[in-house]
């Protein structure tokens, strides 16, 4: 098969590498920055199956393509091909990526899922360009249409890539016809991206290493190091957080390149603008993706200087893949803290609550050591709506949700909005006098906001009644109980007349 020249990158295979996508992802590969992904060494097509399919991978091959004539072939998928197996034509190795929805090749696997969890409808902008063609698909008219994602508790919630401005509308149209609420989250398409490239590298290395078996010069060398490069290549493409991309990348240019020293420098101003160049004994890479720079990698000290330049080849490549890595869990991050934010006050939502309350019981009963959990209502805060509205109302939110966080709380406490006007907050290690002590606190901050409050009975401004809970957890106390009993201490305090801290003793 004939050879191109790829500028940098010194000779490749001429699109020996087939990746087969959903078709409904179509935008996304022809919007996608492909600099890296050049057309002569890949080809980047669209298998035919709709999601209800569930055929087999070779009954949804295109018709235009013979796989023979690759030597690889990718097949990213949801369900769609959930009947298909990994096969090989030949000497040409087929490999399905089963994903468990497709909205895995857009999005971290674990965020898909807790949308789904959260009884959240995924929809794409692919599948939105032709929903009435699809709801078609199924049988349904609107009726039914209704009926069956009324079932659902959450909304439609559109994985937006921003390949489509019509998406928005389609997004709306769609949920007036069904009934439902609507919701998007944009992710982009540098997810998407990852994968393409991880795939692409994968098959990059694994043919060089197959034509470095007929380069006797160099055979040795590049074997180990191509097999050590494609372990590292999953486990970057797989990581989710920046810390440890950027220990693999020093352990890989360790293994790889047998140096003294490697050290990763971040961004400062010192190394934000460092080109690639070679030093006295080593050479500096930078970590680059687009027009950012994620850091600078400088190796010294090589044991075989003779390869230097070979080195700084191999190392930009998986550079390239790492600092990819790094934006996805950059951006992994933000989607992570949105998840678990209240929009409104920016303390924890109810979600990320029970999850600390959990962790926290947990490590709590394993170590013997107490946890106290309180529950804190803003008083006649209806009363405050109805007569300020609803806009000084969700500044008087933040205004508390602020004061509680900064001037009452330790680092290793959390405070959650619980629901409405409710907070809740988890003190880890808290006894009952420190939980009393910390719950009187709140309830003085509160006060000392002085919020004008014309409609309270009890009070010329904004008062909070607060209701505590504190014990060692056991197997009987669960992180449920420790909830109860605070919500019990909170009654007590608003029928003893509001504006009071309440404790219940174990």
């Amino acid at each position: 098969m004939a050879t191109t020249p790829w500028p940098g990158r010194g000779l490749i295979m001429m699109a020996d590498h087939l990746i087969l996508l959903c078709p409904m992802l179509r935008a996304e590969v022809e919007q996608m920055d492909r600099h890296d992904l050049p057309p002569d060494a890949v080809d980047i097509l669209h298998f035919d199956a709709r999601c209800e399919d569930r055929r087999h991978y070779r009954k949804a091959l295109p018709g235009c393509i013979d796989i023979d004539d690759y030597r690889r072939v990718d097949i990213l998928s949801g369900p769609c091909l959930a009947g298909a197996d990994d096969g090989v034509s030949g000497e040409h190795p087929v490999r399905l990526h089963r994903n468990v929805t497709c909205f895995d090749l857009l999005l971290n696997p674990t965020t898909v899922q807790a949308y789904i969890k959260d009884g959240h409808y995924l929809l794409s902008p692919g599948w939105l360009a032709s929903w009435r063609t699809r709801l078609a698909s199924w049988g349904v008219d609107e009726e039914s249409a209704r009926a069956f994602f009324g079932e659902l508790p959450g909304d439609l919630l559109m994985v937006d890539t921003g390949v489509d401005p019509r998406a928005h509308t389609a997004l709306s149209r769609m949920a007036a016809y069904v009934g439902k609420g609507k919701r998007d989250v944009s992710v982009g398409t540098d997810y998407l991206l990852t994968r393409l490239r991880a795939l692409f590298l994968e098959g990059r290395i694994e043919g060089m290493a197959r034509d470095s078996e007929q380069r006797l010069l160099e055979s040795s060398q590049r074997l180990s190091h191509y097999a050590m490069g494609l372990d590292f290549v999953r486990q970057i493409a797989a990581s989710q957080e920046e810390s440890e991309i950027q220990r693999y990348i020093v352990d890989m240019f360790r293994m790889f390149f047998a140096p003294r020293e490697v050290t990763f420098h971040e961004p400062d101003g010192e190394h934000a603008n460092v080109p690639a160049e070679k030093t006295s004994d080593g050479f500096r890479l930078p970590v680059r993706w687009k027009d950012r720079v994620f850091g600078l990698v400088e190796v010294a000290g090589l044991a075989h200087p003779e390869y230097r330049d070979r080195y700084l080849e191999v190392g930009e490549v998986l550079l390239q893949v790492c600092a990819l890595a790094i934006s996805n869990a950059r951006h992994y991050a933000t989607i992570r803290h949105l998840a678990q934010t209240d929009g409104l006050t920016g303390v924890a939502n109810r979600r990320q609550f029970d999850a600390f309350l959990h962790r926290s019981w947990e490590r709590a009963r394993a170590d013997g050591t107490p946890l106290a959990v309180l529950l804190c209502d803003l008083d006649n805060f209806k009363e405050y709506n109805d007569t300020m509205g609803h806009a000084m109302g969700d500044e008087c939110l933040k205004r508390v949700a602020s004061a509680i966080e900064t001037k009452c709380l330790r680092p290793t406490d959390l405070l959650g909005r619980y629901g409405g006007e409710e907070f809740g907050v988890v003190l880890p290690g808290a006894d009952p006098d420190a939980a009393r002590a910390v719950a009187s606190r709140i309830r003085r901050a509160v006060a000392d906001l002085e919020i004008p409050h014309g409609s309270s009975p009890i009070s010329r401004n904004v008062t909070i009644s607060v209701g505590a809970f504190a014990s060692v957890p056991e197997d009987n106390l669960s992180p449920a109980f420790f909830v109860q009993m605070a919500d019990k201490a909170l009654y007590q305090a608003k029928k003893a007349g509001r504006n009071r801290v309440d404790f219940i003793e174990a």
